[in-house]
């Protein structure tokens, strides 16, 4: 895949099954081979709704954790996992280049695109770690996704925390009481 190792390092993730990470690059609708059974191409669709779930339960898991009512921790999904939210990050990491669009929008990558593709890339993470909530919620955050909660001095998980000493948090900072 084009610019995989790129990729990889904006992410900070290294793919076991790179199939994943191109998915996640493919825009619905781009026509990289032909569709089977005259179905239309989900490109990255999959991948997305799965991203999005774990991104909301990232920033909710984190709200809570924080001490956040309801009422806060859905305003700061509103806020942060907004398609408008998710563009800026697309753009911030400038993931257009490796993003393969529909031929009509000859490279163009509107932000609903954008938006998508991030949280594709999510869902593709969340798949090639195992389902490893802790390795994901990391990488959410290196992303830049969840800022407001990483600015509370009391986060006790992402990327500030060393792997090493990622299942001793994970352990005790999770225990609802």
């Amino acid at each position: 895949m084009r610019g995989q190792q790129v990729m990889e390092r904006i992410i900070q993730r290294k793919f076991r099954n790179p199939k994943l990470l191109e998915e996640a690059l493919i825009a619905a609708g781009a026509d990289v081979e032909p569709p089977k059974n005259n179905k239309k191409r989900q490109g990255n669709k999959r991948l997305a709704l799965i991203g999005d779930a774990v991104l909301r339960l990232t920033l909710v898991d984190d709200g809570i954790l924080l001490g956040k009512t309801t009422g806060q921790c859905q305003s700061i999904c509103s806020a942060e996992a907004s398609n408008a939210a998710l563009f800026q990050i697309e753009e911030q990491h400038h993931l257009a280049p490796f993003i393969q669009t529909s031929p009509a929008q000859k490279g163009h990558v509107s932000p609903i695109t954008g938006a998508t593709t991030v949280e594709a890339l999510v869902g593709a993470v969340w798949l090639d770690c195992g389902r490893n909530y802790a390795h994901v919620h990391e990488i959410i955050h290196g992303l830049g996704v969840g800022e407001s909660l990483l600015n509370d001095r009391n986060h006790t998980y992402g990327p500030q925390v060393p792997h090493e000493e990622q299942s001793r948090v994970e352990a005790g900072s999770h225990a609802l009481t």
